[in-house]
C-alpha cells in the first residue's frame, strides 16, 4: 500500500503547510520552489506508479486527493490576500468539490475509483500557470488567466462527466 507513488502524494499533502505559511508570509520565491517541487512529485508519482507498476486503488485517491488539497489551500490563502476574485476561487474549488463527488458516487456505483485524463491534467497545469502569474503579478495573468482557466475547467469537467458516465454504462 505504501510504496513509492503513495509516499510522494503523502509528501504532497505535507507541502501545504510550508507553502501555505510561504504564501501566508509572502515569501513568493520559497512558494514558488515548493510548488515547483509539489509538481515534480506529481509528475513522478504517475510515472513510478505506471513503471514500477505500482498502481494501486489508494494512489488514484491520494494522487488526485493531494493535487486538489494543495490547489485548495493556495487558492484560499490568494482569496483572502485578495489575489484572486471570488468568483474565480469558486470556480476552482467548485471544480475540484464536483470531481470528489463525482468520482464517489462513480465508485460506490461500480467500485471504481476513475482515473484522471489528459484534459483533466492540462487543467491543473493551466490553472498552476495562472495562480503563479497571479502571484508573481505577471502584467494580463490577472484578467486572461482566469479566464482561460475557467474555460478548460468547464471543458475538464464535460470530459470528466462523459467519462464517468461511460463508465458506469460499462
Amino acid at each position: 500500500m505504501l510504496n513509492i507513488s503513495n509516499s510522494l502524494s503523502i509528501l504532497r499533502i505535507i507541502l501545504i503547510i510550508p507553502m501555505s505559511f510561504a504564501l501566508l508570509n509572502e515569501n513568493l520565491i520559497l512558494a514558488f520552489f515548493i510548488a515547483i517541487l509539489a509538481y515534480t512529485s506529481d509528475l513522478l508519482d504517475g510515472y513510478l506508479a505506471r513503471k514500477l507498476n505500482q498502481v494501486t486503488e489508494l494512489g488514484k485517491i491520494l494522487d488526485p486527493l493531494a493535487d486538489k488539497l494543495l490547489l485548495a489551500s493556495v487558492v484560499i490563502i490568494l482569496l483572502i490576500q485578495s489575489k484572486i476574485p471570488f468568483w474565480f476561487g469558486s470556480v476552482l474549488i467548485g471544480r475540484d468539490l464536483l470531481i470528489i463527488l463525482g468520482g464517489l458516487i462513480v465508485k460506490n456505483k461500480i467500485k471504481y475509483v476513475p482515473s484522471s485524463n489528459i484534459i483533466g491534467k492540462l487543467t491543473i497545469d493551466i490553472i498552476g500557470v495562472t495562480l503563479v502569474g497571479i502571484v508573481f503579478q505577471i502584467p494580463y495573468f490577472d484578467i486572461y488567466g482566469p479566464i482561460i482557466s475557467t474555460i478548460f475547467v468547464f471543458t475538464s469537467l464535460i470530459v470528466y462527466l462523459m467519462n464517468s458516465l461511460k463508465t458506469i454504462k460499462k
